[in-house]
């Protein structure tokens, strides 16, 4: 009866009680190894200044890597620049801070992410004027091209990447599966891709890199932030631990939820796009049989009219293109 007892009392109630034992260390942290994690996250003194040096020359090392392989087109080369990357530590950092409740830290953290960000945009710019005449703004390589239209599919990468790193962080046993969580987010890439698109002119791809960042930041650091009280390393009750970090977690939930309202709409315009373009690409086959489909584009427009770019093969005579505008239209109800 009372090992019955004991069984009923070690047995979570709820789920989040199921998910807390499951994710949590399974030990009380000492203040040994708190003093283990925080000095990885805010060194001091002589660990400062190098730890300093260290992150400047890593972040200007990964940005040249990513931006080299974003020029060539190279993806593997964009992977190992993710590698290099220092960002996640100072992110944590934040995420860690706001927990805490500790502004210096907080600060230190923040100064370390937005330094960062210059150092990783201006090498970008400087890469991509060095290598002035491989590409130009109306002709972006695909590696570029995937960094400039976010959506909420990257939102949720980058939530389960910020869920792994803060996993790691405070269960050391894993730590060689923190490059997996880097590569996963993609931190340094589309900052590199920013400076290349500011230096060709490509205003609006550069807006959109820039997005992705801030999206992988706040995302990031909110769910480092759950992790960091799921793990109860801020030795206190949940309730003091959120009066104490409830003004950063509250931040950076308004600033995600923010990011998100741009994703959402651009979700939803790729999606009305690729239905678009299935329709499209029906009547096609349809307008000329014997043809073969080489390259095809088709995008609505804001007043909900639609812009096709096609390119096709055939053996036969071609079939007037104003035949297939009006089938579109009838198909579509897209002039």
């Amino acid at each position: 009866m009372g090992a019955n007892m004991s069984a009923d009392r070690a047995r979570p109630l709820t789920a989040l009680g199921g998910l807390k034992q499951r994710f949590a260390p399974s030990h009380e942290w000492t203040e040994e190894e708190r003093e283990q994690i925080l000095e990885g996250l805010y060194p001091t003194g002589n660990d400062a200044a190098a730890f300093t040096w260290r992150f400047v020359t890593l972040i200007i090392l990964s940005t040249l890597i990513a931006s080299f392989g974003l020029l060539a087109n190279s993806a593997a080369v964009v992977i190992g620049a993710m590698l290099v990357a220092p960002l996640m530590t100072p992110i944590l950092g934040v995420a860690v801070a706001i927990v805490l409740g500790a502004p210096r830290k907080i600060l230190t953290s923040v100064t370390f992410v937005a330094t960062g960000m210059i150092l990783a945009i201006s090498s970008a710019y400087a890469t991509s004027w060095l290598a002035s005449g491989t590409i130009t703004g109306d002709e972006l390589t695909s590696e570029l091209l995937a960094r400039t239209e976010p959506s909420l599919l990257d939102l949720g990468v980058a939530v389960a990447a910020g869920l792994a790193a803060g996993y790691v962080l405070f269960h050391r046993r894993a730590s060689s599966s923190l490059p997996g969580a880097a590569i996963a987010v993609a931190l340094v890439p589309p900052l590199a891709t920013v400076g290349i698109g500011l230096h060709l002119g490509a205003r609006e791809e550069a807006n959109g890199a820039m997005l992705l960042f801030v999206t992988n930041l706040f995302a990031i650091i909110l769910a480092a932030i759950g992790m960091t009280l799921a793990s109860r390393f801020q030795g206190a009750q949940l309730r003091l631990a959120l009066r104490r970090g409830g003004t950063g977690i509250f931040i950076t939930g308004v600033m995600l939820v923010i990011v998100a309202a741009p994703l959402t709409y651009h979700t939803l315009e790729v999606i009305e796009d690729r239905d678009f373009t299935r329709e499209v690409t029906s009547v096609v086959r349809e307008w000329d049989p014997n043809g073969t489909i080489v390259s095809i584009s088709a995008d609505v427009l804001t007043n909900g009219s639609g812009v096709v770019d096609l390119v096709m093969a055939t053996s036969g005579s071609p079939v007037p293109a104003w035949q297939l505008a009006q089938a579109v239209k009838a198909r579509t109800g897209r002039s």
